[in-house]
Parts: structure tokens; sequence; C-alpha cells
């Protein structure tokens, strides 16, 4: 297997919701809008990451860098974002979370100098972060029912 990881093309990052969306754990946060709005509230540099075999596309990803003091931070997201996750998406049935990370951590460090690396996601395998040095964190979510077009229902009137 020849996995490959490089940063997006022009064409990919204008194009970067299509890419998102032939995998189909995607959600709004990986979109390009979203991303971008990090930026624009000044969270950091959006740096898009696209995963190859041979060519073709196994996994992508979008994250800030930021650098805090003299530390370079990739975030995906970095807690205080209101960015509930974010993190690769990928072709498990193509590509392991240990060849994916394993292929992004020397890029980031050595590519992009980054010093510390958060990745929020369910999509990666617990066994496989910790034995790259990642180590787990209980995120706290929260649930609550949606009523579309009832307000006052909504807002419990």
């Amino acid at each position: 297997m020849n996995l490959e990881i490089r940063e997006a093309t022009a064409a990919e990052q204008l194009d970067w919701d299509a890419l998102i969306r032939r995998f189909p754990a995607h959600r709004v946060e990986h979109t390009r809008a979203w991303i971008d709005s990090l930026a624009a509230s000044g969270f950091g540099r959006p740096l898009y990451l696209v995963w190859t075999i041979d060519g073709d596309v196994v996994g992508c990803m979008a994250g800030l860098i930021k650098k805090v003091g003299p530390f370079m931070l990739y975030g995906s997201p970095l807690p205080g974002w209101q960015t509930g996750g974010l993190g690769p998406l990928f072709d498990a049935a193509r590509v392991s979370t240990g060849q994916l990370i394993g292929a992004l951590i020397p890029v980031l460090e050595e590519r992009y100098a980054i010093d510390h690396v958060e990745l929020l996601t369910n999509q990666l395998e617990a066994e496989a972060m910790a034995a790259l040095g990642f180590r787990p964190e209980d995120t706290p979510t929260f649930r609550a029912p949606l009523y579309p077009g009832d307000e006052a229902k909504q807002l419990g009137l």
C-alpha cells in the first residue's frame, strides 16, 4: 500500500464540501464554511489535508494551525471553538486509524513544525490512538429535542 498525505490542492479546497460528502461520517463541522468561519474568528490558519493510496483519495481532514506562546498547535478542533467534532474522514475499509494518523503526525511535526495535536472525533480507534501517544478524554455532549416550525414548543412556552 502506498499511503501518502498532502495538502489539498486549490481545486480540492474549492470543492471541499463535495470531497467530504464521499465519507458517510461527514458533518457540518467538516464543511468549508465552518472552517472558514473559525479562521475568520481568529482561531488559526486553515490546513486542508488529503490522504491518498495510489492516487485515490481515501481520507481528508481540515483543521487549523495556531501559534500560542512558543508552541504551534494543530486543532481539529481545539478546545473553545464550539465545534462538537471534527477530525479526519476516511475509508476504514482501505486505511486504518493507525495508518492514517501514523502518517499524519510526522507531516505535522516536520512540515508544519507542530508541537501539539488535538483531534476530536468518534471515528478513530482508541487503541491505535493510544499507541501513537494520544490520550483519551471524555467530552460532555448535550442532547435536546427539536421542534422545527413550532417556536413556542421549542422554547417551552
